[in-house]
């Protein structure tokens, strides 16, 4: 429909780079809970205008939910208007991350043993799905330690328009770093200070 459009994706590479508007392609995040037949898997797009990340959409599909958001108009889950929960307290937290091995390997072990012991509740509902469980108010902050661009695209625009923060651990609202943290505003800041 859009020939003029850029397409960048996991698996096939991209097309059209000098496009303004580019669409950001995973069609399987969380391979391994795919492969193992965990339903936890999503497809993940994102669409990038003049680099400024404005539409984001998870969908996890042995699940049938469907989370989507685009820039001023919302975030929605399977239709509904969805909110990140408020959790004024990182001790309150139920905290997410993919794995429980990964951060130390890529230097953010101290970090994420940290997060661990200040947050009330951990589990390993990871990838995408961890952003989006955030970004449905039924978690209050996700880690992802590593994270390439077609990771990373739809869950800015999700995040911020479901009232929430996404940003990588300096704080810097971005796709293009590696890592991510999702969370609601007022848990951003002791989170940060983790990283510190």
């Amino acid at each position: 429909m859009f020939p003029d459009h850029g397409i960048l994706g996991e698996e096939y590479g991209s097309e059209n780079e000098e496009s303004p508007v580019q669409w950001i392609l995973d069609p399987i995040d969380g391979t391994k809970s795919f492969i193992h037949g965990v339903p936890l898997y999503t497809t993940l797009v994102g669409v990038l205008v003049e680099d400024e990340p404005v539409v984001g959409v998870i969908y996890v599909p042995a699940l049938g939910e469907i989370c989507e958001a685009a820039k001023g108009r919302g975030a929605r889950l399977n239709g509904e208007v969805c909110k990140v929960r408020t959790c004024e307290n990182i001790s309150e937290a139920t905290f997410l991350s993919t794995d429980a091995t990964t951060s130390a390997e890529v230097g953010f072990g101290e970090e994420f043993r940290e997060l661990l012991e200040k947050t009330r509740i951990n589990r390993t509902w990871g990838d995408a799905y961890g952003h989006m469980l955030v970004a449905t108010g039924r978690a209050d902050l996700m880690f992802d330690p590593i994270l390439n661009i077609w990771d990373a695209a739809p869950l800015l625009p999700i995040l911020k328009e479901a009232g929430g923060v996404y940003c990588d651990v300096t704080g810097k609202q971005t796709i293009q770093t590696g890592n991510g943290i999702s969370c609601s505003k007022n848990l951003m800041p002791e989170v940060l200070e983790v990283f510190k």
